[in-house]
């Protein structure tokens, strides 16, 4: 409410949200549509558009969210599991020794930390990177079983990059995918 007092002021127009003012142009077919964020919803507004097939979005950030999207445009719900930082920084608060760390140029692809840590920040880091990518690749399989076929992977978020080099399985990057669903809700 507050950011969108302080948009109407800035742009003295008339500022509009997504959900409330404009209806998301894709299928909710989760159990309550309301507890689905937007951001997933744009997700799969973009998937649908570019791809028109069925498939999964792998958005990388804070939490790791997984949506599946039907050729026919129909949002079918997902999966969320904890992201890199919900990971690393866990580690670091509740245990008493391991150290704070951050993955520095993470955005960016990487060649993969090696499997076997030679010292605790590596340790973290390939049980991290190493960690989520198994996650990732077991549930692209687990979806993939549920619906007899193999879905078209597409990754985004922030750390999408960095996590391309520990998932099998993803077929594209689309770093902003959100702010393409986005767009395309808007237009």
């Amino acid at each position: 409410v507050r950011i969108e007092r302080l948009l109407r002021r800035g742009l003295k127009k008339p500022v509009r949200l997504i959900g409330r003012d404009i209806a998301p142009p894709i299928r909710n077919r989760y159990r309550n549509p309301r507890q689905v964020g937007m951001d997933r919803l744009m997700n799969a507004v973009a998937f649908h558009r570019k791809y028109r097939r069925f498939g999964v979005v792998i958005d990388f950030g804070t939490a790791v969210t997984f949506d599946v999207v039907t050729a026919k445009g129909d949002y079918l719900g997902g999966v969320i599991a904890p992201g890199i930082e919900i990971s690393l920084s866990a580690l670091y608060q509740k245990t008493a020794l391991l150290p704070r760390i951050n993955l520095v140029g993470a955005t960016r692809r990487v060649a993969p930390t090696p499997i076997i840590g030679r010292n605790t920040t590596e340790a973290i880091r390939a049980g991290c990177s190493y960690g989520i990518g198994g996650l990732c690749e077991r549930i692209i399989a687990e979806i993939g079983k549920a619906y007899r076929r193999k879905p078209f992977v597409v990754a985004t978020g922030g750390y999408a990059r960095y996590m391309a080099g520990y998932c099998r399985g993803i077929d594209r990057l689309e770093p902003n995918l959100v702010l393409e669903g986005i767009r395309l809700t808007a237009s």
